[in-house]
């Protein structure tokens, strides 16, 4: 069963009283949401029997959300086994609330199996369907303080890479991530940090050039806490990175040295 997100914003503009409710599961999809021509189609199948109640939201902290508008874009319910299709990203609901890609994060109460979540970011203005697959994972998988690596980095002749981060929602003050992009050779060409609120989803557009550098190939970008003298905090974030091609686009898979924090 495929539904379709026409019209989904004024039905859960309505559903106010379920809004209310504070589902404890988080699926978490690394760059979602529109950018110019890009957008974002988000596909979620219910893994149970029993129909199962999702949210499609920047903001997974649902504390304050019986008082006031939460930065959400759909809610419904999915019936056992069934499918929904968010179409597109919707445009905000409030002025400050933002739609640009992010972290957006899909929750379902945890006295449940997890949905199926995929999602994909397309080119609406491409005459050849260009897109590239986003990466999908449980909350505790997406977030940690550890270094990331993001490799195979190209700059040049139209080839660039954007980085986008976002720090945990659940972080307790203003923090900073290390940025450092890599040769081949493992050599740190340069480096440097970005502070980001609780929350926070920071997109840099072309980030090898953005340190300045010309040309890089098969480099790569390293996130990391210990660039920086002096400046050893530990908060966990999320980041992806996107390679683009002169006529395609790639999600990199990136590896991560876990912390296990006390």
């Amino acid at each position: 069963m495929r539904k379709m997100a026409t019209g989904l914003v004024s039905c859960f503009l309505a559903a106010a009283g379920l809004r209310a409710q504070t589902p404890e599961r988080a699926t978490v999809i690394l760059g979602a949401g529109r950018a110019g021509s890009w957008d974002t189609r988000i596909s979620v199948t219910n893994a149970d029997f029993n129909p199962i109640h999702v949210i499609f939201t920047a903001q997974p902290d649902r504390s304050s959300c019986s008082a006031a508008p939460c930065n959400d874009f759909a809610e419904t319910t999915i019936p056992g086994h069934g499918t929904f299709v968010l179409e597109s990203i919707p445009e905000p609901l409030q002025p400050g609330f933002s739609n640009a890609p992010q972290a957006l994060y899909v929750l379902s109460p945890s006295d449940q199996n997890a949905p199926a979540v995929s999602a994909a970011a397309f080119d609406s203005a491409s005459d050849c369907g260009r897109q590239t697959t986003l990466q999908v994972l449980a909350l505790g998988d997406a977030f940690n303080p550890g270094d990331m690596f993001f490799p195979g980095i190209r700059r040049d002749g139209g080839s660039y890479a954007n980085l986008i981060v976002t720090l945990d929602a659940s972080a307790a003050a203003r923090s900073f991530v290390g940025v450092g992009i890599v040769t081949p050779e493992g050599d740190l060409i340069n480096a440097g940090d970005y502070d980001l609120d609780p929350g926070q989803t920071l997109l840099i557009q072309d980030v090898v050039g953005a340190f300045g550098i010309e040309s890089l190939d098969g480099g790569a970008i390293s996130l990391s806490k210990f660039f920086i003298p002096n400046r050893y905090e530990f908060t966990p974030f999320a980041a992806t990175v996107m390679q683009v091609e002169p006529g395609r686009v790639a999600t990199v898979t990136g590896a991560r040295n876990r912390l296990q924090l006390q």
